[in-house]
């Protein structure tokens, strides 16, 4: 028999005669060992539970249905974009809720601390009024655009990425089934 369990079968009597302060000291040893897990183990756990919420809510954005009732056939809005900081001008829209156009500037560095380049790409978010049929988004400019990727396109929003600024223009932005 190991010699801790030959300490422990000796030692039960002394234990069994001061019960409660056995119970203490069990108690107080276990309140360290689980702060010492927790403090040690806290920001671990409470980080996946915030990405197992996260993914819990992207598989239910994912499978969400639509409201009930009709959906759009078309939708689309047409944009001005100026080559500068302004945003741009909406020249029409159809069953657009909101837009909004965003640009974000990445500058690189050398190692001397100046400036080496800046990297400008674009974004255009857009919330449909009214769910729309997924069908067919097309995204269309009156002079040659970047490379452009539509991102995340569902019957409620649509996002589109743009590789780089997009130059003075007008873009045209079609769902249609």
């Amino acid at each position: 028999m190991p010699q801790w369990i030959q300490d422990l079968t000796q030692g039960w009597p002394m234990i069994r005669a001061n019960i409660p302060t056995f119970i203490v000291i069990v108690a107080l040893i276990a309140g360290v060992v689980w702060a010492a897990l927790s403090w040690s183990y806290g920001s671990i756990v409470s980080r996946q539970a915030a990405e197992i919420r996260l993914l819990e809510r992207q598989k239910a954005e994912a499978t969400a249905t639509a409201k009930p009732g009709p959906m759009v056939d078309r939708t689309s809005l047409r944009l001005h974009v100026y080559g500068d900081t302004r945003l741009p001008d909406r020249l029409s829209a159809t069953n657009v809720w909101r837009w909004f156009y965003l640009n974000d500037v990445l500058v690189m560095m050398k190692q001397d601390g100046t400036k080496d380049r800046e990297i400008v790409t674009s974004k255009l978010f857009i919330s449909f009024d009214q769910p729309v049929g997924v069908g067919t988004m097309t995204v269309r400019s009156d002079k040659p655009l970047s490379h452009y990727e539509v991102k995340e396109f569902n019957n409620r929003f649509a996002i589109v990425v743009f590789g780089e600024a997009l130059p003075e223009c007008n873009i045209d932005i079609e769902v249609n089934p």
